[in-house]
């Protein structure tokens, strides 16, 4: 169980524990590498100065950008926090970032107090079973023109 490490990161390369990594890990690895970047020169961020922002070196974060490291969670929170990255891209990264409702239901939801929430998911939990009964309606609904026969 030999693994290589550095202060910051763990190096996926060199992960040796048998733990194996599913395919949406490695494409929130991919995701949060491509947004890293995408999101540092957006801000107009250096390398290093963004390690500095979340307290890592330029490497780490050279490495994380090429999807060569996995941050471990305090690097990842502060990337997230710094750049302003969607917590829920980086869980689902097979939610496209262009589904914009869900952003702003996420964004909605994220902004709620416990008391609101109280309220709002038994309402946001009825809703969705009345719009799942409505599809399976849809589904079963005969084809015009023709009669079942008993």
């Amino acid at each position: 169980m030999n693994t290589e490490k550095d202060s910051d990161t763990v190096h996926v390369k060199r992960i040796r524990h048998g733990g194996k990594k599913t395919k949406g890990m490695i494409m929130a690895l991919a995701f949060v590498g491509s947004w890293v970047k995408e999101k540092r020169l957006k801000r107009n961020f250096s390398q290093s100065t963004l390690g500095k922002k979340v307290g890592v070196g330029k490497r780490t974060i050279m490495d994380i950008e090429s999807n060569i490291a996995n941050p471990k969670f305090q690097i990842l929170y502060g990337l997230v926090r710094e750049l302003k990255i969607p917590i829920y891209q980086v869980f689902y990264p097979e939610i496209p970032e262009e589904f914009e409702d869900r952003t702003i239901l996420f964004k909605e939801i994220e902004d709620c107090s416990d008391k609101e929430m109280k309220i709002i998911l038994p309402m946001v939990r009825e809703l969705r079973g009345i719009l799942k009964e409505e599809k399976q309606k849809k589904k079963v609904k005969p084809i015009e023109g023709k009669e079942c026969s008993h």
